[in-house]
């Protein structure tokens, strides 16, 4: 019997699907590492910005254009802004500039706009999405 500690992300299914297509017997734990990460994930961002304006130093880059979007919603990964200020500095001053703001309304109305809810969270991540049909 296999212990798995996993959870149910691309890589947790690649884990998921393996075992099932083997047949080998497996026990699933349920961790949630993906909060954890993306706060360590935060704060070395935040240390990283301690000594300069953008991610690359003292200019806006491509690093900024190509970071800012996967942070823009941090509540959404289980991060606290305010517990990185040297990050959510960063992020008022991306966010401020007018090609960013311009950038964001492209395709705005198919965007999604709220936290998931718990029961959104549980089909999308959850128990729900192995039951049968």
């Amino acid at each position: 019997m296999i212990d798995l500690y996993t959870w149910p992300t691309p890589n947790g299914h690649k884990v998921h699907i393996m075992l099932e297509e083997v047949g080998l017997a497996y026990t699933v734990h349920a961790i949630d590492i993906h909060k954890k990460e993306a706060n360590r994930l935060y704060a070395v961002v935040d240390r990283r910005l301690a000594d300069r304006e953008y991610l690359a130093g003292a200019h806006y880059t491509i690093a900024d254009m190509a970071a800012w979007p996967w942070m823009r919603r941090p509540e959404r990964q289980g991060v606290e802004r305010d517990d990185y200020p040297n990050f959510k500095r960063w992020f008022e001053v991306v966010e401020a500039r007018p090609a960013v703001a311009r950038g964001v309304q492209v395709l705005a109305e198919h965007q999604s706009t709220g936290v998931l809810s718990d029961e959104a969270r549980r089909n999308m991540f959850g128990d729900a999405q192995y039951a049968r049909r």
